[in-house]
Formats: C-alpha cells, sequence, structure tokens
C-alpha cells in the first residue's frame, strides 16, 4: 500500500493542475466573449444613432411638406378640423392602433 501513496499524491497533483488550466481556458474564452459583445454593442449603437439621424431627416417639416406635395394633398380647410376632448391615456394598456379604430369608427359611423 506504500507504494499508492505517491502515485495518489501525482494523481491529485496532476487533477489540480487540469483544473487550473480549464479555468485559465474557460476565462480566456468567456474574456472574447465579452470583447466580442462589446464591439457588437457599439456597433448597435452606432447603428441607432445613425437610424435615429434618418428618421428625424425623414419626419422634419420641410421633407414632409415636400413629401405631401408630391402626392398632391392639400392643407385641410379650417372647418374640417376637429378638436379633441381630451388626451389619451397613454398608459391604457389598449394599444394606439385600437384607439384610433375606436376612435375612427365613431366618427365615420352612420347617425340614425
Amino acid at each position: 500500500m506504500e507504494y499508492l501513496r505517491p502515485l495518489t499524491r501525482v494523481l491529485a497533483v496532476g487533477i489540480l493542475i487540469m483544473a487550473l488550466a480549464w479555468e485559465h481556458i474557460e476565462a480566456t474564452r468567456l474574456g472574447y466573449e465579452v470583447e466580442s459583445s462589446r464591439r457588437q454593442e457599439q456597433s448597435l449603437q452606432s447603428s441607432i444613432g445613425s437610424l435615429k439621424m434618418r428618421l428625424e431627416t425623414n419626419v422634419s417639416c420641410g421633407r414632409l411638406t415636400q413629401a405631401a406635395k408630391r402626392i398632391g394633398m392639400l392643407p385641410a380647410p379650417p372647418a374640417a378640423l376637429r378638436v379633441l376632448d381630451s388626451l389619451p391615456d397613454i398608459n391604457s394598456k389598449q394599444s394606439a392602433w385600437s384607439r384610433i379604430s375606436a376612435k375612427l369608427s365613431q366618427v365615420f359611423s352612420p347617425s340614425v
């Protein structure tokens, strides 16, 4: 049995070395993954910035006026304008589209 004691120590040291090597490899892999995620985040932030700028450009008053004229839209006459009684509740769980469609059905429903 005395001959197993050195073998057990060598085996224990070997397992310890393997565990430390695996830990180092995992730490390196996670470091690369974090760096890759950081680069992806920067790329997405850049894309968001350019998309916001495009959106602001495309919905600017001058741009919308040009587009409206190009497709033949005219300003509404003052008699056609409606004043809303109140602002919609933005905290409502009802979607914006369902609120708009409900309002349109009220406006355009035949009066009895």
